[in-house]
C-alpha cells in the first residue's frame, strides 16, 4: 500500500509540473478542456505538490525499514515540490524594459520583416517580431501611457 502511494505521489507530482508547461507549447493543439485543466493545476500547484510530498513522507517512513530505494523515490517527490515553485519561462525570457528606437527613415529591415505596431494618438511604435520572439514582452511608455507589447 505504501509503495503504491509513493509511486502515485511521484506520478501526480511530475504530471502537475509537466502538464501546464506542455499545454503552453505553441505546437500543441489546445481546446477549452485542456486549457482549463492546465489552469486548474497551475492555480492549485502548491496544494497538489504539498499533498504529494506529505504522502511521500508518510510512505517513506513506513518503507524506511524495508530498503533504501524507496527513500530515493520520496526525495524525487520532494524535488518535484521544489521544481513546481520555479517558473521556467521567467528564467528563460527577460522582458525588454527600455527599448531604443530610431526614426522610420533610419530603419534597415528586410522587406519581409514582421512588425507589431502600436498607434496611440497618432504616435506610432513598431517592434520587430524577431526581437519579440526572444523577449516575448516589451514594456514601454508611449505618450505617457504604459504599454506591454507581447508576442
Amino acid at each position: 500500500m505504501a509503495r503504491t502511494a509513493l509511486r502515485t505521489a511521484l506520478i501526480v507530482a511530475v504530471f502537475a509540473i509537466l502538464w501546464p508547461q506542455l499545454v503552453a507549447l505553441p505546437f500543441l493543439r489546445q481546446n477549452p478542456l485542456i486549457l482549463e485543466s492546465s489552469i486548474l493545476i497551475s492555480r492549485n500547484m502548491l496544494a497538489i505538490e504539498s499533498l504529494c510530498a506529505l504522502v511521500a513522507a508518510v510512505a517513506v517512513i513506513i518503507l524506511a525499514r524495508a530498503n533504501r530505494p524507496w527513500r530515493k523515490l520520496g526525495l524525487a517527490v520532494v524535488a518535484c515540490v521544489v521544481l513546481s515553485r520555479v517558473d521556467i519561462y521567467e528564467l528563460i525570457f527577460h522582458p525588454l524594459q527600455r527599448p531604443a528606437f530610431i526614426t522610420a527613415s533610419e530603419v534597415k529591415l528586410d522587406g519581409r520583416e514582421r512588425l507589431l505596431t502600436i498607434n496611440l494618438k497618432g504616435h506610432i511604435r513598431a517592434y520587430p517580431v524577431r526581437s519579440l520572439s526572444y523577449h516575448h514582452i516589451v514594456n514601454d511608455v508611449l505618450e505617457g501611457v504604459a504599454v506591454a507589447a507581447t508576442y
